[in-house]
C-alpha cells in the first residue's frame, strides 16, 4: 500500500521508470486529503488506472515537518499550503522510491525553495517519480530516475534535439533544465486533460489533430539507417529468451517468422515510442504530446503500432481521421507486419515482467493478430 509522506533528505536514489508515468494520475488525479502533524502521514495517495487501490492511514517516524495540504488535482491550484520536494511516495514497508538528495537540490536550484506539490503523477506498476509542482505562478513537471534507468536520458535527448517543430506550435512541454548524471529533468506543464478514458478518446476530430502533431514530430531530421531493422529484429528475438508467458508454439512461430525476415535499409525519424491517448493531453481545443521516455529514431510507422492494436481496432473511423491529419499512411506493406510482430513481443514480455496482466493480455492478442498477417 502506498502513502504520501514528508521525508528527510537522507534517502538514496531509487530505481525509477518514467515510461508512461503521467497517464494514470492525469486521469485519476484526486487524492484523499488529510491534515497531519509532525511525524505523521499527511495523505494517502490513490493511484489511478491499473494500479489503484484504497489506502489506510499509517504513522511513521519522520524527519521534522508540519503537516501540509496536498492538492491532488493535477490541473488545479486550490490554495494549498506550500510543500517542499521532500514529499515522496513510499510503501508501508519502507521500500520506496524517493528523490535523492542531489535530485532535490537540483530542483530547488532551478525552481527555488517555495515549491508546491500539486500532484504526484507517478505510475504505480513501476517505481517512478513524476511530480506536478508549482513554483510561484508557474507549473512544472519533475521527472526523476535512478542510475540504471535510461528513459530519462531518452526524454532529455528528445527535448534537446527533436521537439523544435512541436514547440514552435505549442504542441508539447518545454525543457526547463536537466541533469543526465542525476537522471532528472524539469519541463513546463502541458495544459489539458489526459485523453485516455474520456469521450475525446472516441473523437475522430481529435485523432486528426493527433495525426498532425505526430507528423510535425516525424518531420525532424530523418535519415537512412542500414542496421535498424536487423537490430530491432535481434532485440525481439532476445526478448523471447527472457521471462514471459507466451505459449511455446507461438514462440516457435514468432522465431521462425522473425528469423526469415530479410532486413533492408530504412528511413528512420524521431519517434515517440508510445503514441496513444494515454500520452496525449487535450485542453478543449488542442492536443499536445507528453512523455518522451521511449524516444528513439525508428521508422515513422512504428508510432502507429499501439493505436492499430487498440483504438483503431475498435473504430476504423479513428484510423481514417488520424491518417488524414497525418497527411498519408507511412506504413510499408512489407515492413509493417514485422513492426507489429516485434511490438507484440515487447508488449507481452514487458507487461509480464512488471505484473501488468491487462497489458500482457493485450500483448498476447497482438501476437495472434500479427501472426495472422504471415
Amino acid at each position: 500500500m502506498d502513502v504520501l509522506i514528508e521525508c528527510g533528505l537522507g534517502a538514496a536514489g531509487a530505481q525509477l521508470h518514467p515510461e508512461e508515468a503521467e497517464r494514470d494520475q492525469r486521469r485519476h488525479g484526486d487524492a484523499r486529503r488529510r491534515r497531519g502533524g509532525i511525524g505523521r502521514v499527511v495523505a494517502d495517495h490513490e493511484q489511478g488506472g491499473r494500479s489503484g487501490e484504497d489506502g489506510e492511514q499509517h504513522e511513521r517516524d519522520l524527519v521534522a515537518g508540519d503537516g501540509v495540504h496536498h492538492s491532488g488535482h493535477p490541473h488545479r491550484h486550490d490554495g494549498a499550503e506550500r510543500a517542499c520536494l521532500g514529499w515522496c511516495l513510499v510503501t508501508t514497508d519502507g521500500t520506496a522510491g524517493k528523490l535523492s538528495r542531489g535530485q532535490r537540490d537540483f530542483v530547488r536550484a532551478q525552481l527555488g525553495d517555495e515549491i508546491e506539490l500539486v500532484s504526484d503523477m507517478s505510475w504505480g506498476l513501476v517505481d517512478t517519480r513524476v511530480l506536478h509542482v508549482q513554483a510561484g505562478a508557474e507549473h512544472f513537471v519533475v521527472k526523476a530516475a535512478g542510475p540504471d534507468d535510461h528513459h530519462i536520458g531518452r526524454e532529455i535527448t528528445a527535448h534537446e534535439s527533436a521537439t523544435g517543430a512541436l514547440l514552435s506550435q505549442d504542441l508539447c512541454a518545454r525543457l526547463v533544465a536537466a541533469d543526465r548524471e542525476s537522471n532528472i529533468l524539469i519541463t513546463t506543464f502541458a495544459p489539458g486533460t489526459l485523453v485516455e478514458g474520456t469521450a475525446a478518446e472516441r473523437s475522430p476530430e481529435l485523432y486528426a489533430q493527433a495525426g498532425a502533431v505526430l507528423r510535425a514530430f516525424h518531420g525532424e531530421n530523418g535519415r537512412l539507417d542500414d542496421e535498424h531493422e536487423s537490430r530491432e529484429t535481434d532485440r525481439a528475438l532476445e526478448r523471447l529468451a527472457q521471462a514471459h508467458r507466451i505459449a511455446d508454439d507461438v514462440v516457435d512461430r514468432v522465431r521462425e517468422t522473425l528469423s526469415g525476415y530479410s532486413p533492408r535499409p530504412i528511413l528512420v525519424v524521431p519517434t515517440h515510442g508510445d503514441w496513444q491517448p494515454r500520452n496525449w493531453v487535450f485542453d478543449g481545443h488542442q492536443v499536445r504530446a507528453i512523455d518522451f521516455g521511449r524516444f528513439a529514431y525508428r521508422p515513422a510507422a512504428s508510432d502507429l503500432c499501439r493505436l492499430a492494436a487498440q483504438q483503431w481496432r475498435a473504430d476504423p473511423r479513428l484510423e481514417d481521421a488520424f491518417l488524414s491529419g497525418y497527411g498519408g499512411d507511412p506504413r510499408d506493406p512489407e515492413v509493417w507486419p514485422i513492426d507489429v510482430l516485434r511490438e507484440a513481443v515487447g508488449t507481452a514480455v514487458w507487461a509480464y515482467q512488471v505484473g501488468d496482466e491487462p497489458f500482457e493480455k493485450q500483448g498476447h492478442r497482438m501476437l495472434q493478430d500479427a501472426l495472422r498477417q504471415f
